[in-house]
């Protein structure tokens, strides 16, 4: 079921599109507290800053009209900043950026069009290229190709890693201890990602509540996880693991429910998956 990142862009880009300008965020509303008259403990405000995006840090294509980022690390406590990174893809119009060296100081132009979007509607889309659930790695460098259905459409484009079905060693470290795998972890890490881009909604030109996912075969799998699971106590053990955002500056709370999935021939059922996986590759008797 594996596909590549350009066979996957060329299926994929034909439906995403088309339903984001017409979706509407789901509203979630706070239940009431049952502890009455116990007071909520503080939270510590500045626990997340070093996961602050640096507006200062972009870089830019000139020739195509993109501003990114790479290898941002999305949680406190990685297990592997490989794979528990991601990058950001923002339509040039955009910005207004100004040159400092290699990298460009970007602040968002309120005024810009592009598509159907201003800068205060942009949607985020995150494709899940995973047809396998193999491990996702965050590009380390840049290219064009395949962003540009997006892109010239007004969307904001994001490419996070995670980690995959099976327990990995990080050779890029230098390490051998094995990185934990399988289920939960492909999904807790995508949604320490989308709390990651919440945080920093203030300085990303897009409506950062308009989140959408998309995937194929095991990918399709993760992206209608996601979409099921938004603010699911059941990740957050996981999530409080890896360091994952769960308050801003001023201590609201931060969310990872997105606005929608996309989920092409999903599978869903990774206890089996990883099982069958196994028997099929032969790795154990």
């Amino acid at each position: 079921m594996g596909c590549t990142r350009r066979e996957f862009l060329a299926l994929a880009s034909v439906g995403t599109i088309a339903g984001m300008a017409g979706c509407a965020p789901a509203q979630h509303e706070a239940e009431p507290s049952t502890d009455e008259g116990q007071a909520t403990p503080p939270v510590d405000a500045s626990k997340f800053e070093s996961l602050a995006l640096d507006p200062s840090a972009w870089r830019f294509d000139g020739e195509n009209n993109v501003y990114y980022q790479l290898g941002l690390t999305y949680c406190l406590d990685p297990a592997t900043e490989t794979y528990e990174s991601l990058a950001i893809f923002v339509p040039g119009s955009y910005f207004i950026g100004e040159k400092n060296g290699d990298t460009y100081t970007c602040t968002v132009n309120e005024k810009a069009v592009v598509g159907s979007f201003t800068p205060a509607t942009a949607p985020i889309l995150m494709p899940i290229n995973s047809g396998s659930l193999a491990a996702q790695a965050s590009p380390t460098t840049y290219g064009y190709e395949g962003l540009a259905p997006y892109l010239t459409q007004g969307c904001v484009y994001v490419y996070a890693g995670f980690r995959g079905r099976s327990a990995a060693v990080d050779t890029t470290s230098g390490s051998d201890d094995l990185i934990a795998g399988g289920s939960p972890w492909p999904v807790v890490d995508l949604k320490a990602a989308i709390r990651y881009l919440r945080y920093n909604a203030s300085v990303l030109p897009c409506d950062a509540s308009r989140t959408f996912v998309f995937g194929f075969g095991a990918g399709g799998g993760l992206s209608a996880v996601l979409g099921a699971s938004g603010d699911a106590a059941l990740f957050e053990p996981y999530l409080a693991e890896i360091g994952a955002i769960t308050h801003d500056a001023t201590g609201a709370s931060v969310s990872d429910a997105i606005a929608g999935s996309a989920s092409w021939c999903p599978a869903t059922s990774y206890d089996m998956a990883d099982a069958a996986y196994e028997w099929c590759q032969g790795q154990y008797a």
